[in-house]
């Protein structure tokens, strides 16, 4: 068995007791809660080309399906994440600005390793899931956690102008969107002038967002409200 395998088999073992389950493609686990949330862990490795070696590096992320309903709703269905763990909340650097990693070692027993990733699950991992347990905060995560979308990944964006409108901040709701139509005509162009024309994945995220414009106008006119945790949002 290749140290590799070993260390993947002992970390599945570990996350098992806590009811995830694991995705090969990925290294990826995920563990659903209810109807509502679910929890997903993402270990992306490195072994700098060192044997019995690897750097491991945690991504948490907290699922709201509801949210997601909405997302598929606001871009006229173009934007599905119903049945994945899409989420705002996609951490891997936390407030204090410290990132979830270890090493694990040839260099100690596997049991040893496995202590010390137990040690960041309970003291980090575990805070994750503490910060994301009401759908409110993963509603407005983009607008109160510090390092939202840290990597700058795409599809996280859409779920900004949803965070403004929960609060209420519609100007900023439709500008947000205004310069994310931005960067996408410039994409778009970009690929026009060098290939000389579209396929529909390249235009898919323009024409999302330009879906998301023109609902989310049209639940300001109808004052649209929707149900979070024990309140309506926006609050009118």
């Amino acid at each position: 068995m290749t140290y590799r395998r070993e260390m993947e088999k002992a970390i599945k073992a570990y996350l098992s007791q806590y009811g995830f389950k694991y995705f090969p493609k990925g290294f990826g686990y995920e563990k659903k809660l209810n109807d509502e949330f679910s929890y997903s862990l993402l270990c992306t490795t490195a072994s700098y080309y060192q044997k019995n070696y690897f750097e491991v590096s945690i991504a948490v992320t907290v699922t709201s399906k509801s949210l997601n309903e909405i997302l598929y709703e606001a871009t006229n269905c173009m934007i599905d994440y119903r049945d994945l763990v899409g989420s705002p909340a996609y951490i891997n650097v936390l407030d204090d600005d410290s990132t979830m990693e270890m090493e694990f070692t040839g260099e100690r027993s596997m049991e040893e390793n496995i202590a010390e990733f137990d040690r960041i699950y309970k003291e980090q991992v575990q805070s994750v899931f503490e910060k994301y347990s009401s759908m409110k905060s993963i509603y407005t995560c983009p607008l109160h956690d510090k390092n939202f979308n840290i990597l700058n990944t795409p599809y996280i964006f859409f779920y900004i102008p949803l965070a403004y409108y929960f609060e209420g901040r519609y100007d900023e709701a439709l500008k947000h969107i205004a310069q994310r139509l931005e960067i996408e005509d410039v994409c778009i162009k970009k690929v026009l002038e060098r290939y000389g024309e579209l396929r529909e994945e390249t235009t898919k995220y323009r024409d999302a967002y330009l879906n998301m414009r023109e609902n989310i106008k049209k639940w300001i006119a109808e004052g649209r409200q929707f149900k979070v945790d024990d309140e309506y949002l926006p609050k009118l």
